[in-house]
């Protein structure tokens, strides 16, 4: 319960300026955690896209051994990424270790 719900849930009756200020906290609870879950949902979908990228590029999933395999991956890095919506901050994107990677989801720094 919000600090202003709070002050009025005791005795006091429900007038325009009350209103105003607890829709007010509802709307800025709401849009605060719609960013948070955005941002997350985002990470998420960037970091899985960039795993399937790998995947495709060495030919096979992660810890997978065949004979067809084109290559090894070797770890991560972190980067920031500035998008239309929110800043991500430590974005786990896999390393390749032949070749550089050249990945359709995420550009190179420029």
């Amino acid at each position: 319960m919000g600090r202003i719900a709070q002050e009025r849930s005791y005795g006091k009756g429900f007038d325009e300026r009350y209103l105003r200020e607890l829709r007010k906290e509802v709307r800025e609870d709401f849009w605060g955690d719609l960013k948070v879950e955005t941002r997350r949902a985002l990470k998420r979908l960037l970091e899985s896209s960039l795993e399937v990228e790998v995947q495709d590029l060495i030919g096979s999933r992660h810890w997978e051994h065949n004979s067809y395999r084109r290559g090894y991956r070797n770890g991560y890095y972190s980067r920031g990424l500035l998008s239309g919506f929110v800043y991500l901050e430590d974005l786990r994107v896999p390393r390749v270790r032949e070749g550089g990677n050249k990945f359709k989801v995420l550009k190179r720094y420029q």
